[in-house]
């Protein structure tokens, strides 16, 4: 019997051994479990580790900007705006597929700016943000509505690239000029155009035609300060309690005229009426520049909801991003883009060059080589969370060896 204890006591030590090895093994080879249970991945459907913009110190004609690298991996938009806490949006590219991308971006209006920046007249420093194309439309409404078309982030802050734009004096525009044609509006707003500012300044809108002996008394409205450029349009808010605009008088006709003013004294500020006309006075060729149009008062049409409310129809404005001959017309298959609070409209800035986008895919994971998958794999399987069965056990054979080993054992000894 001592002999049979001896081999039993044998067997039992390797089986105890072989149980620690089977142990110890499943859990060196088991993943990171969360909290769930279930494995850590790697994967991040929204990863943006790639994304990334570089834009050099460039001396351009002040019409577009170039860009030297724009990494976008879900696709989306280029945005450009003036440094500085009250920088305007001066452009947006066209829709952008995912990859990376070179070319240069024109300035035209944004959709949602009241400034349409056509053309820089002075050295600028611009930054320049990628953004996704959160809603699919293919057109940037980072301006139009809250939490759409945001920013590609890193470590919470923008992807960006600040540059420094010089104008030589020779592209610059040397007279200021503005038109005021013919238009529709709700009363509340008048837009202005073509405006050229060669040392910035504001758009002044006045009750009927320009008249300059009374000027300081017929201003309804006026622009916040404009950069030194040419705009396509301005969009002027004036007040309908001085100019008798009035969105419920459909369709009443009056005259109105804009005036383009200096800003004499830096602040920044309009203070032409405050001043009485002695700061901030209209640019001067042969006589004040200035133009007059006739304004339409057409009440907007209301629509009634299913549930019985009425509500105002939303419009895009200032029109939808078009590529122009000779741009990119790549499409997508997306301050953060902050709104100037400034009553100027941004212009959109779309590339202009038949772009060569170097594809590059979207940010993922780097698969797991065993299994071919995408997605981090346990040591038994892609969804295991380290708790098989034993029938699912690698060492499973091995266990089945000894026990069979033992059970031999004991009835040889046995006889």
């Amino acid at each position: 019997m001592t002999s049979i204890r001896r081999r039993s006591a044998l067997l039992l030590a390797v089986l105890a051994a072989a149980s620690l090895a089977m142990t110890t093994g499943a859990a060196g080879s088991a993943p990171a479990i969360s909290a769930g249970g279930a494995a850590l991945q790697t994967d991040d459907a929204n990863a943006t580790t790639n994304a990334s913009i570089t834009v050099a110190n460039q001396t351009r004609d002040g019409r577009s900007v170039a860009i030297e690298a724009a990494t976008l991996p879900d696709g989306g938009f280029v945005l450009l705006e003036e440094a500085g806490s009250n920088g305007s949006v001066v452009g947006v590219s066209l829709p952008l597929s995912a990859g990376t991308h070179e070319g240069r971006v024109t300035l035209r209006g944004v959709p949602g700016a009241d400034v349409n920046v056509s053309r820089l007249s002075t050295n600028t420093t611009l930054v320049a943000t990628i953004h996704r194309d959160t809603d699919g439309d293919d057109r940037f409404d980072g301006l139009i509505a809250a939490d759409t078309d945001g920013a590609y982030t890193t470590n919470g802050s923008p992807v960006a690239d600040r540059v420094r734009v010089t104008v030589p004096s020779a592209e610059r525009p040397t007279n200021a000029t503005l038109a005021f044609p013919n238009e529709t509006t709700n009363g509340s707003t008048v837009t202005v155009g073509p405006v050229t500012l060669p040392e910035g300044g504001y758009v002044g809108v006045h009750r009927g035609p320009y008249n300059d002996s009374n000027a300081t008394e017929s201003v309804i409205g006026a622009t916040r300060y404009l950069e030194p450029g040419s705009y396509t349009n301005v969009t002027v808010p004036v007040s309908s309690d001085d100019s008798g605009l009035n969105a419920t008088a459909q369709d009443r006709n009056m005259r109105l005229s804009a005036a383009a003013y200096t800003d004499s004294d830096g602040d920044r500020e309009f203070q032409y009426v405050p001043s009485n006309g002695s700061e901030d006075e209209p640019y001067i060729d042969d006589g004040p520049v200035n133009a007059s149009g006739v304004v339409t008062i057409e009440a907007p049409n209301t629509t009634v909801t299913p549930s019985g409310s009425v509500a105002a129809p939303t419009t895009a404005e200032n029109g939808t991003q078009q590529p122009t001959q000779g741009e990119s017309t790549t499409t997508a298959p997306q301050p953060s883009s902050t709104t100037s609070g400034a009553n100027v409209s941004s212009a959109t800035l779309t590339p202009t060059t038949t772009q060569t986008a170097e594809t590059t895919e979207p940010a993922t994971s780097t698969p797991d080589p065993a299994s071919g998958s995408d997605h981090e794999t346990t040591a038994y399987g892609g969804g295991s969370d380290g708790r098989e069965g034993i029938l699912d056990n690698p060492l499973f054979p091995v266990l089945a060896l000894v026990f069979a080993v033992f059970v031999v054992l004991v009835v040889v000894t046995g006889q």
